[in-house]
């Protein structure tokens, strides 16, 4: 996952250059990032373990929506800054954290329980509280890290384990 945000977030800033520099109209870059954001929602099911597409499309649909919004505030603001067009474009790596969870959680049929975990970085209140929470049952957590539910949003780093 990694690897794939990585070389997401490089197209991701490449495709905003353009678009500062006046290469490509708002218009192209809205196009080309929604393929951008599929091709990583797809890429994100797949390294979970399986392409799950009634999931993939609503994830994807649920970012097309953020995207569109995008778009038309940049149309709207005239003058585009780069440094604020990279940063908030850039938060569309982080959902993909949100599409690979929901299929490992699809996958884990038979685990009955769940525990938020932290990685080694800087977390929120709100990822503070749920790993606190130690194991419970599946029905019990209603968010998958990086779905946009917690204070980090989609810069969520946490994972999830399963028994």
């Amino acid at each position: 996952m990694a690897e794939l945000i990585a070389a997401f977030s490089a197209d991701v800033e490449a495709l905003c250059q353009e678009l500062c520099t006046g290469k490509i109209s708002v218009s192209e870059w809205h196009l080309r990032m929604r393929r951008l954001v599929k091709r990583l929602h797809v890429a994100a099911a797949l390294i979970a373990g399986e392409l799950r597409g009634e999931l993939v499309e609503e994830q994807v649909r649920e970012q097309f929506e953020y995207l569109a919004g995008f778009a038309e505030s940049l149309r709207e603001q005239g003058e585009i800054l780069c440094g604020p067009l990279i940063f908030r474009a850039l938060m569309y790596s982080g959902a993909a954290w949100a599409t690979f969870w929901l299929v490992v959680e699809a996958l884990e049929v038979e685990a009955t329980e769940v525990r938020w975990r932290l990685t080694p970085a800087e977390h929120c209140d709100d990822c503070l509280a749920l790993a606190a929470r130690g194991w419970m049952l599946r029905e019990q957590l209603t968010q998958v890290p990086g779905d946009g539910q917690t204070e980090c949003l989609t810069n969520c780093r946490c994972y999830l384990e399963f028994r």
